[in-house]
């Protein structure tokens, strides 16, 4: 430069040309081996309902197509309606088939069509009451909240009440005034609802703790827990009112039956001779008993838990981390080599996607070294017979190791 003076300026445009630039790319986005795409993320609103969302993005979609030009297209990588519905069935599966199933063992138990639907009426109220208190808390419905209660516990109480008074009846002569035995029924109920109470409260005591939990395992667990106890003291209202109402007015000396239901008369014959043995020989019960707690706590303590469940979505990501001072041009070239191999692996694969580093809006802060590879599967019907989730994804992991470059970097398949 010439000489200038210390008060003399210096203009960018004589140090160099000045054009318009970009910032660096944090990310890319490839699909099925094929080559770079447009990954386009919707981020739901906190508290949103992601099945309205994604009932109006559906909506839209033809609209969005129709204004893309030609050549490009939309297809889908995740709908996250397609989890939710399946939640939603998976939960109505289950409540269906629990209430079936406790309401024939009723049948079964008490001997009495009567009986038995008197004490299954207390299921959906019980259900009833847990969803008011769910909605009074604020408690979140999911497949855990509504999944996980036992239709079995919630009839307890009823059944406990119930039977008290088939043996009250069966005391009564069929003669004796309607009034005098309605009252002596319900008397008899009293008698037994104090001991009751006290069992079901001491079931409901279990959850207790749960409701301390923080973190995930609090998210996933506490509105289960708050569930179950809505249920449980709802059953126990029942039982203390409804029941002893109901039993007292439909129940009659025809509902009682003559003798124990074969069921209870078969299990009689095989517990008689055990409680026999049991009172002739009370040691070896009690070395029985302490061999089956430690070879309990034995297998416990082997077997390894994890507090937090797996949950199945249907399809798989793969977490996949290469070397930190990996060029984004490399990056994008080994997870096409990997996107074939994955879908090279299996016939089940119908789509591989890749999303590499950190989108603009990162609000997932990821480097170039790390991606997720989402792996679209057809229905689990379509597979081949005998193909197990897990020997899908050992074969993925086999391709991935032999084929694609890097595939001895570390790897996670969820």
């Amino acid at each position: 430069f010439p000489t200038r003076r210390s008060s003399d300026l210096i203009r960018v445009a004589e140090l160099g040309e000045v054009v318009e630039g970009s910032l660096p790319r944090i990310g890319a986005a490839t699909a099925d081996g094929r080559g770079e795409v447009v990954y386009v993320m919707v981020q739901m609103l906190r508290d949103a309902n992601a099945l309205e969302l994604m009932d109006q993005l559906h909506e839209q979609l033809p609209t969005l197509r129709g204004a893309l030009p030609e050549g490009v297209e939309i297809e889908i990588v995740y709908d996250r309606s397609v989890l939710v519905r399946a939640t939603l069935k998976t939960v109505a599966k289950n409540l269906v088939e629990g209430a079936a199933l406790v309401i024939i063992v009723l049948l079964l138990m008490l001997g009495s069509v009567r009986a038995g639907l008197l004490v299954a009426t207390v299921i959906p109220l019980s259900k009833l009451g847990a969803v008011i208190g769910m909605v009074s808390f604020d408690v979140p419905g999911n497949l855990m909240s509504l999944g996980a209660i036992d239709f079995g516990l919630l009839v307890d109480g009823a059944v406990v009440m119930v039977e008290r008074a088939f043996h009250e009846l069966h005391r009564r002569s069929p003669d004796e005034d309607r009034d005098t035995t309605r009252k002596a029924v319900v008397g008899a109920m009293r008698h037994v609802a104090r001991p009751m109470t006290f069992s079901v409260l001491v079931i409901t005591l279990v959850y207790v703790p749960i409701l301390t939990l923080q973190g995930v395992d609090g998210k996933m667990f506490r509105p289960m827990a708050l569930t179950v106890v809505f249920a449980l003291l709802t059953s126990l209202a029942l039982a203390l009112t409804f029941i002893p109402a109901a039993a007292a007015a439909w129940l009659g000396h025809r509902a009682v039956p003559k003798r124990d239901p074969m069921l209870v008369r078969a299990l009689t014959w095989v517990y008689r001779p055990v409680l026999d043995l049991a009172l002739r020989v009370p040691a070896l019960i009690l070395l029985l008993a302490l061999g089956l707690l430690g070879l309990g706590g034995f297998a416990f303590a082997s077997s390894g838990s994890s507090f937090v469940p797996q949950l199945d979505e249907g399809d798989l990501v793969i977490q996949s981390t290469r070397a930190p001072d990996v060029s984004l041009d490399t990056a994008i070239v080994e997870a096409l080599a990997l996107e074939r191999a994955v879908r090279e692996a299996a016939p089940e694969v119908l789509a591989v996607t890749s999303r590499i580093g950190s989108p603009e809006v990162a609000t997932d802060i990821m480097g170039l070294e790390q991606a997720d590879v989402f792996v679209e599967l057809a229905p689990r019907e379509q597979w081949r017979e005998g193909l197990s989730r897990d020997q899908l994804i050992a074969s993925i992991d086999e391709a991935i190791a032999e084929h694609a470059p890097g595939g001895e970097d570390r790897k996670s398949v969820v």
